[in-house]
């Protein structure tokens, strides 16, 4: 199994919002962008070695104003493609108890393990 979720954080961080792992409760100010691994599915192995990872990321951003999510999402999305991650699903939200807007985007990604190159 191969974790690529510092990378991952590394990645979001670019886009000069705060980022939280998976409750954005933890979150000290909106917006914010939270993250988490949904799967990690070994494809390929060459003798013990574990060659090829699929990984798919649930990527949330919170923001009072739902321009606030868009902009920040396409930010994300540029990022994640760049790298080699391809969007999966993509979905504005709204919650009516908090009244925050959410966007919600999955993102999936092939790992060569040996490289840590990600492809789709």
């Amino acid at each position: 199994m191969i974790n690529v979720k510092p990378q991952i954080l590394e990645l979001l961080q670019q886009t000069g919002v705060e980022v939280v792992f998976s409750n954005p409760q933890n979150a000290e100010t909106l917006p914010v962008i939270s993250y988490f691994e949904a799967s990690n599915i070994e494809l390929a192995r060459d003798g013990f070695d574990e060659v090829w990872t699929e990984v798919i990321f649930q990527i949330d951003v919170w923001a009072m104003q739902p321009s606030q999510c868009s902009t920040i999402a396409i930010q994300i999305d540029d990022i994640l493609r760049n790298k080699g991650f391809k969007r999966q699903f993509s979905s504005d939200l709204f919650e009516q108890d908090t009244l925050i807007h959410h966007k919600t985007m999955r993102y999936r990604g092939v790992v060569d393990n040996r490289t840590y190159n990600i492809y789709q």
